[in-house]
């Protein structure tokens, strides 16, 4: 249905107040013009008529306009409560209650209430953006902590695989030991299978702690002078044979000059060597393994010394390359992988050489072989203290840890150790090499047989002490002897190998610290050296008297 002309006039009147009191003017002016002009035409009985109808017409249409207006402010009035109740609604968060909408409250007062609450809702709206930001963080991290949760839960179940292959080898061929129809070179090769997994077992649990070292930032490097060709020629005599058995060919070149010698930590540095010529042989079926050792020098830094070790194996993506330094990460960590391994060895080589002053970096395509690149810091240089010449260390591999090289022992040892196996083994070590040895099981054994000796005239010249041992333990036993003003040279035997652990034993007046499992060699070495610094002191305290 269409709108009246008459009543849409009134819509736009009441829409428009002001047009409504303009329109009431022209039409009273209107008025008065047309009664002028019928008095001047002398129609006065007409002139009164229309007055009064003016009149009438005039007197009805102010009350509709009245009208008109005041539902229009109440209008207004209403949709400025709605506006304000909707922000209040809106800003409910907010525990400041809103105030002043009460029957006699103005125009103005619901104008700054509107600001007001418009203010609230614009602080509203930043806490939840804030809110909201937060809720992502705590996802992200969520979602980080479950990766490292998983990863490290990988890392367990392969630490777990890693000790128990070895473990059960270990045991396994221990029984085939006491099988008395075993031939000489079945019996033999035996002992060589144990041998290799105990070796396996050993470098999984120096992982282990080399990383929990590093992370808790207590590992610390030696600066002694060494020779970077010599490292090579230890590293070629021990992986030589690796490489061998499979078939494959270690080269070693030297891009002279090179420092005939520089101050770092031989034996890191040797460990980061080991672990990727290691790992180069590993993941290598065919072709070989080479090592170039040479000098970098630039205006911007002093010289360093490179190790880079290529091979040909089975490389890299780029997604494992960005993994391969994580911890507890490797380039394949199903359990279907081919190869074995911690995942900690490169993590651990990493950190090391950036704490030998240097960086380790690597390159790789898949089919085509990796190649990682060893920088260290070899310190101060003197001038002219390069080699320039070297013969091929491949056709001179060193031996090491032959019968040869064990130091005769002319003393005699006290051994205070509880376990009855370590006493055996570490008593036949010490009576191979010469020595008299007598056991005590615990500190306090110890120390009494250390003062009957003292007291009968034929003191000990060297204490082997277990640290952990019932009734006294090493470091009472250690600090008892020194109370006593004895000056025997002590060496600690512990299974703990952190380094808080030696400053531990020294403190407590140890000379010297062995870890478990023991190295027959190092062993023989130290208790030679001990007692041979002990008999120089001797013999000058006596000179001087």
């Amino acid at each position: 249905m269409q709108t009246r002309p008459t009543w849409r006039r009134v819509s736009q009147l009441r829409a428009n107040p002001t047009r409504a009191c303009v329109m009431l003017a022209l039409t009273l002016g209107g008025i008065f013009i047309g009664m002028g002009a019928l008095e001047a035409l002398g129609a006065a009985a007409l002139w009164r008529y229309a007055l009064v109808g003016s009149g009438l017409a005039a007197a009805a249409l102010l009350p509709l306009i009245g009208a008109v207006m005041r539902r229009d402010a109440a209008r207004m009035d209403s949709e400025i409560r709605m506006q304000t109740e909707r922000l209040a609604r809106v800003a409910s968060e907010d525990s400041t209650p809103v105030t002043g909408l009460g029957e006699g409250t103005s125009l103005e007062d619901l104008e700054l209430i509107s600001i007001e609450m418009a203010r609230r809702y614009a602080d509203v709206c930043d806490e939840r953006d804030s809110i909201r930001e937060k809720m992502k963080r705590a996802r992200r991290e969520r979602q980080e902590a479950d990766d490292a949760s998983r990863t490290k839960s990988e890392f367990l179940a392969n630490m777990s695989h890693e000790i128990r292959t070895p473990m059960t080898a270990i045991l396994g061929y221990s029984d085939l030991l006491m099988d008395p129809e075993l031939d000489e070179e079945q019996r033999l090769e035996n002992v060589r299978t144990i041998r290799r997994n105990c070796d396996h077992l050993l470098t999984v649990i120096n992982d282990i702690l080399d990383i929990s070292r590093i992370e808790s930032g207590r590992m610390q490097l030696e600066q002694i002078p060494c020779s970077p060709i010599q490292v090579m020629e230890e590293i070629q005599s021990l992986m030589g044979a690796k490489a061998r058995s499979k078939g494959l060919s270690l080269d070693i070149d030297f891009k002279f000059p090179i420092p005939r010698q520089m101050t770092t930590d031989p034996v890191r540095l040797r460990q980061i060597l080991l672990n990727l010529i290691g790992n180069a042989i590993k993941f290598t079926q065919e072709g070989g393994v080479r090592v170039d050792v040479s000098m970098r020098a630039s205006r911007a830094m002093s010289p360093r010394v490179c190790f880079e070790v290529s091979d040909t194996g089975i490389g890299m993506t780029p997604e494992q390359l960005d993994i391969i330094f994580q911890p507890f990460s490797q380039a394949d960590g199903s359990t279907t992988r081919r190869f074995g391994g911690t995942g900690l060895g490169l993590a651990i080589s990493e950190r090391l050489a950036e704490m030998l002053g240097g960086s380790l970096t690597v390159e790789s395509a898949v089919g085509e072989g990796s190649r990682f690149t060893v920088i260290i810091n070899p310190g101060p240089l003197k001038e002219g203290d390069t080699a320039w010449v070297k013969e091929d260390v491949s056709e001179k591999p060193v031996e090491i840890n032959s019968e040869d090289r064990l130091t005769p022992l002319d003393c005699r040892i006290l051994l205070a150790e509880d376990g009855p196996d370590n006493q055996k083994l570490i008593s036949f070590h010490l009576r191979k090499a010469g020595a008299i040895v007598d056991i005590a099981e615990n500190g306090r054994i110890a120390c009494e047989m250390c003062q009957e000796a003292m007291d009968g005239g034929a003191p000990y010249e060297l204490i082997l002490m277990d640290m952990q041992m019932p009734e006294m333990d090493g470091y009472k036993a250690a600090s008892t002897l020194r109370e006593r003003g004895v000056r025997t040279p002590i060496m600690a035997l512990t299974a703990h190998a952190m380094s808080t652990d030696r400053d531990k034993c020294l403190n407590a007046g140890c000379d010297d610290y062995a870890t478990k499992p023991i190295d027959r060699v190092l062993l023989i070495d130290k208790c030679a050296e001990l007692v041979s610094a002990s008999r120089l002191r001797d013999e000058g305290a006596a000179q001087a008297s």
